[in-house]
């Protein structure tokens, strides 16, 4: 099995949505992918794609609301990347200018791949169930 750690660095470039009282952006703390997160079913399909997921840190850090924004084609990997995203990624959440915590809307794209992952840019979270 192979562990892929998720750090800040993922998620350069992709878009926020902060409120107009938002002085500074979530930061990812902490999340973790493995090999085995790739439905077998999906596997079996032959199934894979891009997904960009639009979700909300809330001010705890939690990411919730996930929705699917671009879809892979493939209900299973699109479910799979929101049930993975709201249940181990945990984030600083956005700040005011008071220092207070904020909700924010992030969008994470995911790449669903049967091919090697060691071509993924390293700003591009990839899945391989290899």
């Amino acid at each position: 099995m192979k562990w892929i750690a998720v750090t800040g660095a993922a998620i350069v470039g992709w878009l926020s949505v902060l409120p107009a009282s938002a002085q500074t952006e979530p930061r990812l703390k902490s999340g973790w992918l493995n090999s085995q997160d790739y439905p077998r079913a999906a596997v079996r399909r032959h199934a894979q794609g891009v997904l960009v997921l639009g979700f909300t840190v809330d001010t705890d850090g939690r990411a919730t609301d996930c929705q699917t924004l671009q879809s892979t084609g493939d209900a299973l990997l699109d479910d799979q990347g929101c049930r993975i995203w709201t249940s181990r990624m945990r984030y600083e959440p956005a700040r005011d200018a008071a220092d207070e915590p904020v909700a924010a809307n992030l969008q994470q794209q995911i790449v669903w791949t049967l091919g090697d992952v060691r071509r993924c840019p390293a700003t591009v979270i990839c899945i391989s169930p290899y």
